[in-house]
């Protein structure tokens, strides 16, 4: 950042979630530390309106929040005393030593009375303080808050110029407010009375301070962690080496969800003894925790973590970091990039600033080069081939360069949001992402986007922000050579009540695990509100409590999301909206954790995917925890829709994976989700997880991976009855089980599976593959066991040949809710970090989401094994199984349904030139399915039939089939039979071909 400041950014996996910090490193020999404010102590403001010619800033004290906002501990700018503090404190002198510090007020009222505070929102009882211009305009009364006996002077060239009660008008001098015993001596006091007063900051280790800002807990005290038990929450802390020539700067990010909360303040204090902190101070965290930091070459200061109110918060004062003016002559480059991916025949632009000694700005004058592709000005323009490429700035001997990497060639291209929702005058980023055929993917430039949309609804900028216009809708159609994919945006939102409760005594209360009730509220946020009490205590497993409306709750339009007004206690229950949509299908919508007191608006958006209208159907709280028992209530009202003008809105894209065909080589299965119990051994869910045990065996698969949710409610009796299943269906044919969510469904806890089937992640070796099963079933791959992680990195690091990793929860949900993925969504990141960063074939096998599915991400083919007995979670879904055959070049999954019969649909004749449809249908039970991708099928017929691309039509083809779409074509006058073979069934149909 500057000369002796330098930042760096982490993330922490741990047993407990995720730490991501930001720290600076400041060797105080070479930069300056000084205290800012926004002008006075009783006012607040974003930290990067205060830090004026900053190179780096961090928020300081805690302070009077909602009220005067004035600092709660000592503020030292430039040697002056701006504000007292009784406490604790970090300085840093004249010769730029830091120390943590205790510092003190001392002064005098006529060199007889004491003065308690300067610039003080509380006066201590009996005492005076003074309040002088650097206050502010806030009424001076807050700082006697609470006291009967008040008292104000105003002084003049230390000439009493009136008494009165404290207040807000300004002082040329300064004022005198005194409480209680202090009131008294100020009311003896009449105008024209001399007040002379004196005071001074004392330190408790006697140095002067330069700069001094107060804080709270001690941290590190000569080295040691002395810091007390807190909760984690988002924190600043600052510390000092040994020698106090060394600054650490620490802020770490929290309350953004489950797995990222921050900080205890032990683990803090271990965190400052790691960057180097001999001794470290914790300051304001929470909402107010904000680190600013300039890019070499720019003097703007930008946010460098993420504050948890979503933005700066105004703070009253903090610590800003100085480097000395420089010559503003040319030392070196910063180049940077949006990504270091780019397309064959396609853009990247990349920014250069130049810099000079101390980092600050230069004279950026450059030329510009390439390999890989060319450089015109400072955009790299892409080669038609693949590989690494470079762009490098230049001038004379000073030059920077970045690597890059060219893609494979663009396979489709897709909106990272699939609806834009605006309001007012708001701007929202387009980012439209391409694709390789390998799965790895890129932002497309806008020079290399045509865009199209109503430009009276709104404007996209050349950087690709969406400017709202006025309220309206349209649809943002976006190409790139030759790729197309649309975008929904609308402008202007309007809140659609849903419930008021005037109807609270006709809801009704429903559970699992649990007891409660619901009941009317009559003091609820806004009027009549609806009480949701319930009992967690009874179980260790996933426990819920639905309030459930007489009728479904109908949303007209196309919602972004639901709200409500709910007041909680803090028992940090999960909560969620069922919604069903115009085709039946039910889907929870997750909101946050009750983490408050009180009322709080909670806010769950709508998936734009799901099939509109659709209709709000209960609200739940929701415990997973098993170390969590407890009695609690929320009380509900104000729950609205919030809906925009209508629009078109996109289909989801038809993406066929290379990973999905025939199972080639040797093979393995994988079956999961059958979810039965013990208490109905002769069920459809048994039996139909029987038959697909029967069904590998029989496959010619050398081994089956059972992955997770065999059971439902994870009962002893449950786990005895899969392993019954289990052996008398495989006998001694291999096979692993891996847990899912329902292997802990009922107790909460892995305990009764680890009884009954031992471990419950392993590694192991099969024909040079390696396999990782992991296990997920807490929907986490910490909460399987945290050591998990570390065996997956050495499995997949120590891998001579390609690996295949698979556990319950995938990475990614693509139904949808994306409710049915790992919960944590850094670690699901990291997860396909690890997977992708190996040189050597790589593949994921995942169930839970209810469906068949295949994604390639970086060059990992990811599959996900549908239910093999539980129905199917999506319309048009079906049951069975994978079969993973496992080549020299990576795996294929051939997706095997249950098939009770198999009909085929054709004409049976077809004049010559003409163009008829021919299909399949699976029966499953009362279900008849359509064969489509993915479902492993094997289309062919007679001699005259021919199957696959048009380029294959020979002379004696009688008729052509296309079999990715059922288009069947008349050739020539004869016939034809056409066989299709889903999971070994088969099924024929004669076709005559008419002059």
């Amino acid at each position: 950042m500057a000369p002796g400041v330098t930042l760096s950014s982490f993330d922490w996996y741990r047993r407990d979630g995720w730490v991501r910090g930001d720290a600076l490193a400041v060797d105080l020999t070479k930069a300056q530390a000084g205290y800012v404010d926004p002008g006075a102590v009783s006012q607040a403001a974003p930290l990067s309106q205060q830090t004026g010619r900053a190179v780096a800033a961090i928020n300081g004290d805690f302070f009077d929040i909602d009220d005067s906002n004035a600092p709660e501990g000592v503020g030292i700018q430039d040697g002056h005393l701006r504000k007292s503090g009784e406490g604790r404190a970090i300085g840093i002198d004249a010769a730029g030593v830091g120390s943590v510090m205790e510092t003190f007020f001392e002064g005098t009222l006529n060199g007889t009375h004491e003065l308690t505070q300067l610039n003080s929102a509380q006066i201590d009882v009996d005492g005076i303080g003074v309040f002088n211009s650097l206050w502010g305009t806030y009424s001076r009364a807050r700082a006697t808050q609470g006291a009967a006996n008040t008292a104000e002077v105003i002084v003049k060239d230390d000439v009493v110029q009136s008494v009165g009660s404290p207040g807000d008008q300004p002082v040329q001098g300064y004022a005198l407010v005194g409480r209680d015993k202090g009131a008294d001596v100020l009311k003896a006091l009449k105008p024209g009375d001399r007040a002379e007063i004196s005071y001074r900051n004392r330190t408790s280790d006697g140095s002067t301070p330069k700069t001094a800002i107060g804080g709270r807990q001690l941290l590190v005290r000569n080295g040691r962690n002395v810091a007390p038990a807190d909760p984690p929450h988002p924190r600043t802390a600052v510390g000092f080496s040994q020698d106090g020539k060394k600054m650490y700067m620490l802020t770490v990010d929290g309350r953004q969800g489950a797995h990222l909360q921050g900080l205890e303040l032990d683990d803090l204090a271990d965190a400052m003894i790691e960057l180097g902190a001999h001794n470290a101070l914790n300051l304001d965290g929470g909402g107010s925790s904000t680190m600013l930091a300039r890019e070499p070459g720019t003097t703007e200061l930008k946010v460098v973590n993420t504050p948890s109110d979503g933005g700066e918060r105004p703070v009253p004062n903090g610590l800003a970091l100085y480097s000395p003016t420089g010559t503003g002559e040319l030392t070196g480059f910063d180049v940077q990039t949006a990504s270091t991916r780019v397309f064959p025949g396609t853009t990247r632009r990349m920014t250069v600033r130049g810099h000079d000694e101390t980092f600050g700005p230069a004279n950026d004058e450059h030329v510009s080069r390439a390999t890989g592709g060319w450089a015109i000005g400072d955009t790299f323009h892409a080669s038609p081939r693949s590989g690494p490429a470079s762009f490098t700035a230049f001038k004379g001997l000073t030059s920077k360069t970045t690597r890059l990497t060219v893609l494979g060639r663009l396979a489709r291209i897709a909106p990272a949001e699939a609806r834009i929702s605006l309001t007012g005058n708001e701007r929202k980023p387009l980012r439209i992402n391409g694709f390789d055929a390998e799965g790895f993917s890129a932002p497309i430039e806008r020079a290399d986007l045509d865009l199209s949309y109503d430009r009276k609804i709104i404007e996209v900028t050349p950087d690709l922000q969406v400017k709202a216009l006025r309220t309206g809708a349209t649809t943002i159609r976006a190409r790139a050579q030759g790729k197309e994919t649309h975008t929904a945006v609308t402008v202007g939102v309007t809140d659609q009540p849903l419930a008021t409760f005037d109807d609270a005594p006709q809801w009704t209360f429903g559970s699992a695990r649990a007891t409660g009730e619901v009941a009317p509220e009559p003091d609820g946020h806004t009027g009549a509100g609806l009480k949701l009490s319930y009992d967690f205590t009874r179980s260790t497993g996933t426990r819920t409590a639905h309030a459930v409306p007489p009728k479904p709750l109908r949303v007209d339009g196309q919602p972004l999301s639901l709200a409500a007004q709910v007041h909680g206690s803090g028992q940090g229950e999960w909560t969620a909206f069922t919604v069903t949509d115009s085709t039946g299908q039910s889907r929870s919508l997750y909101g946050p954790h009750v983490t408050w007191h009180g009322w709080q608006q909670i806010e769950v958006a709508v998936p734009p995917e799901l099939e509109f209208p659709v209709q709000v159907t209960r609200f739940t709280t929701i415990e997973t925890r098993a170390d969590r028992a407890y009695r609690g209530e929320v009380i509900l009202d104000d729950v609205v829709a919030r809906v925009p003008p209508a629009v078109t809105l996109p289909p989801a894209p038809d993406v066929r994976e290379e990973v999905v065909g025939p199972a080639r080589g040797w093979t393995f299965a994988v079956m999961s989700d059958a979810q039965f119990v013990a208490r109905a051994p002769d069920s459809d869910l048994v039996r139909s997880a029987r038959r697909t045990l029967r069904e590998i065996r029989a496959s010619g698969a050398e081994f089956v991976v059972v992955n997770g949710d065999l059971v439902d409610e994870a009962s002893p009796e449950d786990l005895a009855l899969a392993r019954r299943v289990l052996t008398e269906e495989l006998g001694d044919f291999p096979w692993y089980y891996v847990p899912g969510n329902h292997e802990i469904m009922g107790p909460g806890t892995i305990e009764n599976f680890r009884r009954e089937f031992g471990v419950t992640s392993r590694t192991f070796d099969h024909r040079g593959t390696r396999f990782v099963l992991l296990d997920s079933s807490t929907g986490t791959i910490r909460g399987g066991g945290f050591e998990q992680m570390e065996m997956l990195r050495n499995a997949l690091h120590t891998a001579e040949g390609q690996a295949v990793v698979l556990m319950h929860h995938p990475p990614r949900d693509p139904t949808p809710a994306r409710t049915s993925q790992l919960a944590d969504r850094l670690e699901a990141s990291y997860f396909e970090r690890l997977l992708s960063e190996r040189d050597k074939p790589t593949a994921f096998v995942g169930g839970h989401v209810g469906g068949f599915f295949a994604s390639t991400v970086d060059g990992v083919p990811h599959v996900i094994n549908g239910n093999s007995g539980k129905a199917p979670a999506e319309p048009g879904g079906f049951t069975g199984r994978t079969l993973v055959g496992v080549g020299e070049h990576g795996v294929k999954a051939e997706i095997r349904p249950h098939v009770d019969a198999l009909q085929l649909h054709a004409p049976s004749t077809l004049p010559t030139g003409a163009v008829e449809t021919v299909a399949a249908t699976v029966k499953q039970g009362p279900r008849s399915v359509q064969v489509r991708y993915p479902m492993g099928v094997v289309w062919e017929g007679s001699r005259g039939l021919h199957v696959g691309a048009k380029a294959g039509i020979r002379p004696w083809h009688v008729a052509w089939l296309e079999p990715d779409t059922g288009v069947l074509t008349g050739i020539r006058p004869g016939q034809v039979k056409i066989t299709v073979t889903v999971n070994g069934v088969m099924s024929s149909a004669d076709v005559r071909v008419s002059p």
